[in-house]
Parts: C-alpha cells; sequence; structure tokens
C-alpha cells in the first residue's frame, strides 16, 4: 500500500501527529492480535481530535473478519478496506482528500467524489475477489521499511488447509499462487544496486504452484540465478508438503539458507488429528531426520500450541518428551485462542487457559536449556552474517572504539530470531561481513568481525 500511495502521489510520515490520513493495517488472527488492533485503531481515532489526522482507515484481517460490524462498533472509523483490496487504497485517500477541499492525486478515480462512510466503503468478502484483485497490489512499486538488507516477497494469497483452530481461510481466501515471473521481478527490483536476503512469505509455502504449472523448487531455483539475491529463506512451509525434491534444494541450491520455519503444532496424533493436520508423530521424527541427514547444519524452526481442545496430560507430555528429543533450534510457543467460528471452538474438553499458559511455560523452560547448549556449540565457528543494526555507538567496556551491531547469521530469521553481537568500525545495515561466534551472554551470542 506504501508503494501504491508513493506512485500516486502522497508523502508517508511515520508520526501519526503528523499525518492527514492515517491507515491502520490490523491483524485478527487471534484474540490477542484483534484487542491490540482495536487498541491501535482507538488510539488514532484520537489524533483526529488532537492531530492534523482528517480521515482514519483500517485495513486487514480484521476488517474483513468483522466488515459488517465497524459502523456500529468503530463509528471512529472512515472507511475499511478488506484483504483482497489493497489495490483500492489510493481511490480511498483520494476521496478524503477531495473531500477536505484539498487537491487530489493524478488518476483518482471518478469514485472519489462521492461521500465517504463506513458503510459505503465496507469491504467486499475477499471470496468475491478474483485471483487478479487480490495479487496486483504486490506487483506495485515497494517502500521497504526495514533498511536492513532483507526483503519479504509473498509468493501467494490465501490458505486451503483449513485447520480446525484457525480463521486464516475465511480471512485471507483461497489459496493462490502468485506468478513466478512477478516474482522474480519483485526481487530485481528490491535488489537494484545492493545485495538481499530474499525471504519467501505465503500462509503456506510449500503449496505453491500446486494448482498449476508452477512449482516451489523451480522458483527457488530461477530466484537463485537473480544476481544480487545473495540469500534465500523459506518461511511457513508444512510438514506434509516437504518432498525429498525441496528437501534436496538446502543441500543443492548455494543461495538457499540451511533454514526452515515448519510449524508442526503438535507431536500427539490425537491431537494433530482433531487439528485437520496431515501427518503423525511418526512421519515428524521421519522428516527431521531426513532433512538433518540430507542438509547438515540445516537450523528448524517450529512453533507449538498448548491447550487444544481435548489435549490430554499424557498428550502434552508426549509434546514435551518430542520437543525435548528432536531439539529444535528455534521454538516458538503459543497457548491455544478459542476462535469463533471454528470447529475447534465449538469442541468438547476445552482446556482451561491456566492449564495451557502453565504447559506454554514448562516447553519454554525444556527449550531454553536446548538454545543454552546449542548456542554454545556455535563458539569458535565463523559464519557469514548481514547486518541488522546499530546498537549502540559507544566504546566496548574495555575501552575499544567502534560501534557495537546486531548481525544476522543463516540461523537468524529478521524478526523472529536471535542475533549475533559485534563490535567494528563503520558497518552499515545491509552489509554481509564475516564474523566468528566468541562467546554469549544473558542477552544472546557475541562475536567478532573477521578480516
Amino acid at each position: 500500500m506504501l508503494g501504491l500511495l508513493c506512485a500516486r502521489g502522497y508523502g508517508i510520515t511515520p508520526d501519526a501527529d503528523l499525518a492527514d490520513v492515517i491507515i491502520v493495517n490490523t491483524c485478527g488472527f487471534i484474540d490477542p492480535a484483534k484487542k491490540e488492533s482495536i487498541g491501535a485503531i482507538l488510539d488514532m481515532a484520537e489524533k483526529k481530535n488532537t492531530g492534523r489526522c482528517f480521515a482514519l482507515i483500517v485495513t486487514g484481517c480484521l476488517s474483513e473478519r468483522y466488515r459488517g460490524a465497524f459502523s456500529e462498533e468503530l463509528p471512529e472509523v472512515d472507511a475499511v478496506l478488506g484483504t483482497g483490496e489493497y489495490g483500492r487504497i489510493c481511490d480511498i485517500v483520494d476521496r478524503f482528500v477531495r473531500k477536505r477541499g484539498l487537491p487530489g492525486r493524478e488518476n483518482g478515480s471518478e469514485s472519489a467524489e462521492s461521500g465517504a462512510g463506513v458503510e459505503e466503503d465496507a469491504p467486499r468478502s475477499i471470496h468475491e475477489s478474483s485471483a487478479g484483485q487480490r495479487l496486483d497490489h504486490l506487483n506495485a512499486p515497494r517502500v521497504l521499511t526495514s533498511g536492513a538488507g532483507f526483503v519479504y516477497i509473498k509468493i501467494a494469497e490465501g490458505c486451503d488447509n483449513h485447520c480446525t483452530y484457525c480463521v486464516i481461510p475465511s480471512i485471507r481466501g483461497p489459496y493462490v499462487s502468485r506468478p513466478r515471473a512477478d516474482i522474480i521481478a519483485d526481487a530485481e527490483r528490491a535488489s537494484a544496486g545492493r545485495d538481499i536476503e530474499a525471504v519467501l512469505i505465503a500462509q503456506d509455502t510449500t503449496r505453491y504452484g500446486t494448482a498449476g504449472p508452477e512449482s516451489l523448487c523451480g522458483l527457488l531455483e530461477e530466484l537463485s540465478r537473480v544476481e544480487r539475491v545473495r540469500w534465500i529463506r523459506l518461511m511457513y512451509a508444512y510438514p506434509d508438503r516437504m518432498d525429498d525434491l525441496l528437501i534436496r534444494q538446502f543441500a543443492a541450491n548455494p543461495k538457499l539458507l540451511p533454514y526452515l520455519d515448519m510449524p508442526i503444532q503438535h507431536a500427539s496424533d490425537s491431537v494433530l488429528r482433531a487439528m485437520g493436520r496431515r501427518y503423525g508423530r511418526a512421519d515428524l521424527y521421519g522428516l527431521v531426520n531426513k532433512l538433518r541427514r540430507q542438509a547438515p547444519g540445516i537450523v528448524l524452526r517450529t512453533t507449538v500450541m498448548t491447550g487444544f481442545p481435548g489435549e490430554s496430560e499424557e498428550d502434552f507430555m508426549g509434546l514435551l518428551d518430542f520437543i525435548a528429543d528432536i531439539k529444535f533450534e528455534r521454538l516458538g510457543v503459543f497457548a491455544y485462542s478459542r476462535e469463533e467460528g471454528t470447529p475447534a471452538a465449538a469442541m468438547g474438553g476445552q482446556v482451561a487457559k491456566k492449564v495451557a499458559q502453565k504447559r506454554r511455560a514448562q516447553l519454554l523452560r525444556v527449550q531454553a536449556a536446548i538454545m543454552s547448549q546449542w548456542e554454545s556449540s556455535l563458539i569458535g565457528r565463523e559464519y557469514e552474517a548481514i547486518v541488522d543494526s546499530v546498537l549502540q555507538r559507544k566504546p566496548s567496556r574495555n575501552g575499544r572504539n567502534g560501534a557495537e551491531y546486531r548481525v544476522r547469521t543463516y540461523a537468524d530469521a529478521p524478526d523472529i530470531d536471535g542475533f549475533v553481537r559485534v563490535r567494528a568500525g563503520d558497518l552499515g545495515a545491509g552489509d554481509f561481513v564475516r564474523i566468528k561466534v566468541t562467546g554469549r551472554d544473558s542477552e544472546g551470542l557475541l562475536g567478532e568481525l573477521m578480516t
């Protein structure tokens, strides 16, 4: 959306007090995210009284999920756009600008002359939008906000997995793969004049191309031929779609990082069946062993859920034992959130929130010990790394000058994993450097720049 707005001639500011129009892009996946989104909307609504803002627009999953409720529940909102309508953002902003008596931007549609309001701009259902309408906005010029050398590249929209606890298929619509040529063009634009880490994302990256002539392996191979794409990182893989061809890519493709984000959700056969997942505990053991055998050194990240309806103490202990045995290098743990409209919300055997949180804490304690042991094994090793940011520019405790930087190796996905702290001279965000891990403290790993 930022790219579309900039191309239309609008300026962007991160300071809400200086904005004429405020756009809140929301999440509506689980209850805590909904509450956070609503809080952000109400905070921004205050800017209409205290700042320059004359229009508040809400986009994203919350507006898609509750598109009929905004006019009554959140009258502070002036317009809403669903997840299939990001391409309409310029026309909606034009409408408010012209209503204010300000000059509109070029290419504004005639509909922008009409009055505004939540009722008129209530989003069309994602299921009424064509594949083109849902994907077109991804091809607009982008405004990259990270500035740190990594770029998220979305390769698909929607989800067809229909896990029983999840609302994403109803919010994001059915799965549709983005044309490979568009993805490659996106990567070429993002890497113009600099080396980048291309982080491939979708609700399910491993489903890419299964309904057409494209394939994920073909995409990875072609993406690796883009000269200044230096690293490729694959996120959100589904275990049941990790076939031998894809696994071999981790060893055969030098640009594909030996890192895989693969949410498993649980390790109890009965819980997995109730979740609607299409694999079992034995399948997971076999897959992890194959990945580690065929791609030595691969870092595996996963997420699991505690407190799913019907999860017994025996189920949980089985999950705990599985995590302790497999020793994932990265692990996220979430307590089940009962989401209205999902099959799981109507299931019997709902687990008390306090029990789910207690089980989550137990898993995190086990993982902390695994992480400590694994991080210690990295000390003394050398890695290529990418500079994320400067942490501080003051002298260190031993009097050395320079700045302390946060850098990431192949083992560290941006925004969700850890980093290595190194002290060096003048480095820029996005620079690729060679480092040696020298130690660890309570904040994480320490390293030094290799010359």
